[in-house]
């Protein structure tokens, strides 16, 4: 008896071919990393250098003295740093963003000129200690208005709370006087991610807004490139580079003065991506 031999076309043989194939990807793809993750929590670390100019007037409106803390009170300049952030994407396009960071730092001078910091007056020749604190807590809603496996742009609407504490004592508390500011800022930002390779990510990102409101008048910025790599499935590390620029004038009840903060520097970070 002749063995039976079937021919098939091959047109049917290319489409069993396929269908094969097409069977086996998807066990073949759930083995690799999603081009973007659902989750993504990174902590940053970095010492910024620092710039910081304080004016704060008196309750009759008269000017106070504008100081350069780093300069004038002996502030530190630089300042170890830690920042949380995490992102969750509600769907493909759409995404939550948080981040937090704080930082505290002191000084302590002698005055070499007359120094009014609110509704006192330090004499020349004092030693005085001060203090600056500020603490950033941002929420934003992400919308990638371009997206594909290798490149997405995205837009967001969000908001920074922002909590700064600035103070001046001497003669050991008996001369003291201080501020706070503790105020929700509003930010318009456009972010852009680059799957470089499948393990490697370029991203830049940048938040700002401007206002003016009565008596109010003031910007915010903040700007960050980050390059990451991926070394495990959930795990990457990664550099990058920070700016943040604030620049405010008061004349309102809660805080009559100047502020200007800036910090900018490297960093380095972890990142858990599921």
């Amino acid at each position: 008896m002749r063995p039976l031999i079937v021919r098939c076309p091959g047109s049917v043989a290319t489409g069993l071919l396929a269908a094969v194939i097409l069977l086996c990807a998807p066990q073949a793809s759930a083995r690799e990393p999603a081009a973007w993750s659902r989750f993504t929590m990174t902590v940053a670390g970095f010492r910024p250098d620092i710039d910081t100019r304080v004016r704060l007037d008196a309750s009759d409106v008269s000017l106070g003295t504008e100081l350069d803390l780093e300069t004038d009170l002996a502030m530190q300049d630089d300042g170890a740093l830690i920042q949380y952030l995490a992102q969750l994407r509600l769907t493909r396009r759409f995404a939550v963003e948080a981040s937090y960071y704080e930082l505290a730092r002191n000084g302590t001078t002698t005055l070499d000129v007359d120094v009014q910091f609110g509704s006192i007056v330090f004499p020349l020749a004092l030693e005085v200690d001060s203090r600056f604190d500020v603490s950033v807590a941002a929420l934003s809603l992400r919308y990638a208005f371009f997206q594909n496996d290798r490149v997405e742009l995205a837009a967001s609407l969000g908001a920074s709370l922002l909590s700064l504490r600035a103070g001046i004592n001497a003669n050991d508390g008996m001369l003291v006087e201080s501020a706070e500011v503790d105020s929700p800022v509003p930010t318009v930002g456009l972010a852009f991610g680059w799957n470089l390779t499948r393990n490697l990510r370029l991203t830049l990102a940048g938040d700002y807004l401007s206002l003016g409101i009565n008596e109010f008048e003031g910007s915010i910025g903040n700007y960050r490139a980050g390059l990451q790599y991926r070394v495990l499935r959930y795990l990457g590390i990664g550099i990058g580079y920070d700016v943040f620029d604030l620049n405010v004038e008061s004349r309102s009840r809660g805080f009559s003065g100047l502020l200007k903060y800036q910090f900018k520097g490297p960093k380095a970070f972890v990142s858990m991506m599921f």
